[in-house]
């Protein structure tokens, strides 16, 4: 298989979000099992209560990931080009998904069913290996903003509070613009786990400190 510039550019992207080199022989296996899939602006890939058990690898556009608590949709993360999806509820235990992956724009993902994937882990090791790493990966970055979150709330932390969802905002424009573009603010607050209204106020107090 012929690596195209777009391929590559996905490869290179997969690489960071897993912290895994795959060759070109086992990254050239996945794109050959894949079925390439658009999906709107605005629609669920993996919806709540889904029994999809399939991967997804996004090739172009912005997904989030959400769940809803008490009737309300809360943003848990973003994916870009290279992020996997793969809902654990399903793949493992044949339930429905508690996460769910929607799209913020157009998007291109390429789809591998659970069968084909557990056919290439099997006659794979490389890529068994990449799939162990992509995983865990996402399992720190949830155990890395779980961490941040989960801190006392009380009066005594306001200004360390404010300091910390700053530099949270100035991170997410710093690494990923093109979210902060596209996504709604309301979308971005819930995903810093803040109001849409102090949302606006950080979003301000920024903009005035350049």
């Amino acid at each position: 298989m012929i690596i195209t510039s777009d391929l590559q550019y996905l490869k290179d992207q997969i690489r960071i979000e897993s912290n895994f080199n795959l060759s070109d022989q086992a990254f050239a296996l996945l794109i050959e099992k894949s079925a390439e899939i658009n999906i709107k602006k605005g629609k669920a890939i993996v919806g709540s209560g889904s029994r999809d058990s399939s991967l997804y690898i996004i090739k172009k556009g912005v997904c989030r990931v959400a769940y809803v608590f008490e009737d309300k949709e809360v943003t848990f993360g973003f994916g870009e080009v290279g992020t996997c999806f793969i809902s654990p509820s399903a793949f493992c235990l044949n339930k429905g998904a508690y996460f769910q992956m929607l799209t913020c724009t157009e998007t291109i993902c390429l789809r591998i069913s659970k069968s084909d994937l557990e056919d290439l882990m099997t006659n794979c090791n490389e890529i068994a290996r990449w799939l162990f790493y992509t995983l865990l990966f996402q399992f720190y970055n949830c155990e890395a903003k779980l961490q941040v979150r989960n801190v006392d709330t009380s009066s005594h932390y306001n200004d360390m509070l404010e300091k910390r969802d700053i530099e949270r905002y100035k991170a997410l424009k710093l690494h990923h613009p093109d979210i902060l573009n596209i996504v709604p603010d309301k979308v971005v607050a819930s995903y810093l786990g803040i109001s849409h209204t102090h949302f606006s106020y950080l979003k301000n107090k920024v903009f005035k400190g350049k």
